[in-house]
């Protein structure tokens, strides 16, 4: 009899959080049905066909849609949807993948966050901006809430900060430097390495070697001047007579006046045998 009013108990007490798990999610076809529609309506911009854009935009909204910029998406991924009003009207953010202008004209490819706004109508969802306040997104007009309008605009300074003056990291990732990949290893047996630079940019690169902290290892680029989407080679090697004893090597790249921190690994010289 306990036993079984202790799993009565155990019951009762997760109910609560199931229910509240249950009536936020959405049913199946309601959430497939939105991301089939919100997927349409991205790649026309994807393909850059803004006219079949026009079928998901939502009557009241047409007008303030047209006069909008239209930006092109090289890609776009649904991170996430909020559904309200008994899942009649939908928040959908994204990141979308578009070219941003940065430093001495030249162009980075970055994805950036987009909020866009969904409503049923006559059973078929519909891109549209509610009638509040209006901020400027990526994406032309994006609507917020009064009581919302301090907060996004807020993130939108953020946004265009991260634009204007994007982390290391997303430069580095850009030129094909990934986090986390392996380091090159310089040895005895192999006193040169290379890495491979990326220039994604729709102009001419030309990367300069910086401060190297270690005086026995020199590094230049092949070419020096990297040509549109195509590759050049950063390589790093120990000059005659070099000391090999284990320890890591920054060679600071610099590009557009940031500094990329490249990192090498030195082996030391194996026992000698006796």
């Amino acid at each position: 009899m306990r036993t079984l009013i202790f799993v009565f108990l155990l019951s009762t007490v997760a109910l609560p959080q199931t229910a509240v798990e249950v009536f936020r999610k959405a049913p199946p076809a309601t959430d497939a049905a939105l991301r089939e529609r919100v997927t349409k309506f991205y790649q026309s911009y994807v393909d850059k066909k803004w006219r079949l854009s026009d079928e998901f935009v939502a009557e009241d909204t047409k007008d303030r849609y047209y006069a909008a910029p239209k930006a092109q998406y090289h890609s776009f991924h649904i991170n996430e949807i909020k559904f309200e009003e008994n899942f009649t009207k939908a928040i959908v953010l994204s990141l979308c993948e578009q070219d941003r202008m940065i430093a001495m004209g030249n162009v980075l490819r970055m994805k950036v966050p987009t909020q866009s706004y969904w409503k049923l109508v006559d059973g078929k969802w519909m891109w549209y901006l509610p009638e509040r306040n209006c901020v400027a997104t990526p994406m032309g007009c994006g609507a917020v809430a009064q009581g919302e309008a301090e907060a996004t605009e807020k993130q939108k300074k953020e946004i265009e900060e991260r634009i204007k003056n994007p982390p290391t990291s997303q430069i580095m990732s850009s030129f094909g430097f990934v986090a986390g990949k392996e380091r090159p290893v310089l040895s005895p047996a192999k006193t040169q390495v290379e890495r491979v630079f990326k220039n994604q940019l729709s102009g001419y690169l030309v990367p300069k070697v910086g401060a190297i902290n270690d005086p026995d290892v020199e590094a230049s680029f092949e070419p020096a001047q990297i040509a549109p989407m195509s590759e050049g080679k950063l390589i790093v090697k120990m000059k005659p007579g070099a000391s090999f004893r284990p320890r890591p090597v920054t060679v600071e790249v610099e590009v557009f006046s940031r500094i990329l921190p490249v990192v090498v690994a030195i082996e030391g010289a194996p026992p000698a045998q006796k």
